[in-house]
């Protein structure tokens, strides 16, 4: 009993700034805005949200919410608004670890790890082939899941 009292506490102490602590406010506001714009999936890149924002309207009309596509994997793995879509990298693109997030409203936000100035040709054109594709097949998932001609009797 005593040791559950003191896990309590502890994570209490975790998660409750000192009161009168201006400081320790701080730093809570300062870590919250941190971990928004940094996950396990990478930091936003506004230049690439910029990009990938020009093809919002073929995403959105497609269906397609979220695209996440690893390096070290050969299958991308698209989120549509009826279920989700798996397929392989395009040949001759460069795999890169990315998510691409397409709101109902709002901007398209695209964030990764490994992004820097230099890389950003690549990043683009394996985004590009990665927005065609994706939209691409949830258009055709979406044909196949809502004709009445290709449903089972």
């Amino acid at each position: 009993m005593q040791e559950k009292l003191v896990l309590i506490a502890a994570l209490a102490a975790m998660f409750v700034a000192l009161p009168g602590s201006a400081e320790s406010a701080e730093a809570v506001a300062s870590d919250a805005a941190v971990s928004a714009a940094t996950d396990s999936n990478g930091t936003e890149v506004p230049e690439l949200s910029s990009f990938a924002n020009a093809h919002r309207s073929e995403l959105v009309n497609a269906g397609v919410r979220k695209i996440e596509a690893k390096a070290d994997k050969r299958t991308v793995h698209v989120s549509t608004v009826t279920s989700g879509v798996f397929f392989h990298w395009p040949k001759n693109v460069k795999r890169v670890t990315v998510n691409v997030l397409v709101p109902a409203d709002g901007p398209v936000l695209v964030k990764t790890r490994d992004y820097s100035a230099a890389n950003q040709e690549q990043y683009r054109a394996s985004i590009e082939a990665l927005i065609q594709r994706s939209a691409g097949y949830a258009r055709q998932q979406t044909i196949e899941t809502t004709s009445p001609s290709l449903r089972a009797p």
